[in-house]
């Protein structure tokens, strides 16, 4: 090889040399991607309402922030006891027996169904 040659091969590598020494000192930007998760959901943001004048006019008291109204022993006591304890339930759970009884004659049309589709093929 001739002199020329040599010294292009040289200078190509001194470049290449300087590019990779220039990209080890600037670091890439690093993309982390996080895991997916069922359970984490992202939430509407926060919006502000504004109230009808009309509104206004009928019910000043809706401007208060009602959560954070400091009340009194005696209004939070009326507060509380003015609601009734309980109230009449008038609640029929599902019997066992019912669901049994129903399952027992779903099970019985159910193996009768297949006898009689098997018992032809025999």
């Amino acid at each position: 090889m001739n002199e020329a040659t040599l010294q292009r091969i040289q200078e190509l590598t001194e470049k290449v040399n300087q590019l990779l020494l220039a990209k080890e000192t600037v670091p890439a930007p690093i993309t982390v991607t996080e895991p997916e998760d069922e359970f984490i959901t992202t939430r509407a943001p926060a919006s502000e309402l504004k109230i009808y004048p009309m509104l206004k006019d009928a019910l000043p008291s809706i401007e208060e922030d009602f959560f954070r109204i400091q009340l009194t022993e005696e209004e939070r006591k009326d507060a509380i006891y003015s609601c009734p304890r309980s109230s009449f339930m008038n609640y029929l759970p599902w019997s066992n027996y019912n669901m049994f009884d129903t399952y027992y004659r779903l099970d019985r049309s159910t193996q009768s169904n297949m006898t009689e589709a098997v018992l032809p093929l025999e």
